[in-house]
């Protein structure tokens, strides 16, 4: 039982590595298509108090990809994430602290530019 509790966090750590990385690429007609569902798998860990803090670091640093390569899709997503984001904020480890700080840098240049 514990190796399978264990292939399936290695296995989740290594989907959100791959959506990391992907998050980087400028591959607008895949993006168009996933941010939504994305967003919201994202956005779920981040609400999730039993997930691990690993997760939500790793989600943070998606979105902030995403916020960095992607801005315009989160157009109709904008208050559902920052809600989520100044949630997870409260959690104490400092990778969530430090990835909310510079998502809010990226949220205010989107609102305001």
């Amino acid at each position: 039982m514990a190796i399978q509790q264990t292939s399936g966090k290695e296995q989740r750590q290594h989907a959100l590595r791959c959506i990391l990385k992907f998050a980087k690429l400028n591959d607008n007609e895949t993006w168009n298509l996933a941010f939504s569902k994305t967003l919201n798998i994202l956005t779920q860990i981040l609400d999730n108090e039993q997930d691990e803090t690993l997760y939500k670091v790793y989600s943070l640093r998606i979105i902030r990809e995403l916020l960095t390569h992607h801005t315009n899709l989160f157009m109709n997503y904008i208050e559902l994430t920052i809600f989520r984001i100044l949630k997870a904020q409260s959690e104490t480890e400092s990778e969530v602290s430090n990835s909310f700080k510079y998502n809010t840098k990226r949220f205010k240049q989107f609102l305001f530019r």
